[in-house]
């Protein structure tokens, strides 16, 4: 399974250097540890003015007949990714000053933009 997900990020990304490949991040209960998966459809990462990380549905005509064709997001989850490794240096890679967890996805993001 694990070598078939690292496979289709590569092929995504050979078929164009430029595209970031996301995958949907499940979740570990931080009470009781239980795992759950992302509820719902692939969804689009976005902020509201507070700068909160949220999930906003793909509007329908951005939808696409295949659920693994790549769509445009906002923001993108900022420590798991995959990039071709000269498009991350020619965006600049990460601010040596980001020092916590918590920014990366905004500027990544933003550069992409």
């Amino acid at each position: 399974m694990i070598e078939h997900v690292h496979l289709c990020f590569l092929d995504r990304i050979a078929q164009n250097w430029k595209t970031i490949v996301c995958p949907m991040i499940d979740v570990i209960d931080h009470d009781h540890f239980g795992y759950d998966t992302q509820a719902g459809d692939a969804m689009r990462g976005a902020f509201d003015w507070e700068m909160y990380y949220k999930r906003i549905p793909i509007p329908t005509e951005m939808k696409k007949n295949d659920p693994t064709e790549p769509f445009e997001s906002p923001v993108m989850a900022g420590g798991l990714f995959a990039v071709d490794r000269k498009w991350f240096w020619e965006l600049g890679g990460y601010d040596t000053g980001l020092e916590i967890w918590g920014g990366e996805q905004y500027e990544i993001s933003f550069k992409v933009r």
